[in-house]
């Protein structure tokens, strides 16, 4: 997405994705304790929801080695409420992790597909939103194993409060014709 067509015929180059990709590719290099410090000050801020992607593609595409660092450190940094009480009651992790799904990154890496997953599926604790179609939509064959889970164990409990959640995620996968989907409505 660098090159724009601003008119017929004219083309030139997106300053801003160049910038960007660029910013991600000085983020992602270094040594392991310097991006994931990097990355976790960078991950919660809207701005840079861009070059976070970018780190991602690169970091899943071709720097192997940092993967379980950036599940690991960055996502579930987000997540935990004695790092960051803020981020974790938004579930910031957990939107990164649906983020990172929904740019393909893990497409090829059921491992990291699931992994992402089970972090993404952490969204059904929030109140309703767009989310939710979103997690259904970024569910896939090797990750829907940890979707169907998530929504499993919510919709099986006493608590009430997370089930609309679960049943949206769950009725966008039967509409989107996932037969695990169907089977767990048809259960509930």
């Amino acid at each position: 997405a660098f090159l724009t067509q601003p008119k017929p015929e004219s083309y030139g180059f997106e300053v801003r994705s160049l910038q960007e990709f660029f910013a991600a590719w000085a983020l992602t290099t270094g040594s392991q304790a310097d991006v994931e410090a990097r990355l976790t000050r960078i991950c919660r801020a809207s701005a840079f929801k861009n070059v976070y992607l970018f780190a991602a593609s690169r970091i899943f595409g071709s720097i192997h080695i940092y993967r379980d660092s950036w599940i690991n450190h960055v996502c579930k940094f987000y997540d935990n409420p004695v790092k960051d009480e803020f981020s974790a009651a938004l579930k910031i992790g957990s939107m990164l992790a649906l983020e990172t799904l929904e740019e393909g990154v893990a497409e090829n890496q059921p491992k990291y597909s699931k992994v992402l997953m089970v972090m993404a599926s952490g969204l059904l604790e929030l109140p309703p939103g767009k989310e939710y179609l979103r997690l259904a939509n970024a569910c896939t064959p090797d990750n829907a194993p940890q979707l169907e889970l998530a929504i499993t164990k919510i919709l099986s409990s006493n608590d009430s409060l997370f089930k609309g959640a679960a049943w949206a995620v769950l009725l966008e996968c039967v509409s989107q014709r996932q037969e695990w989907a169907k089977e767990i409505a048809t259960r509930f």
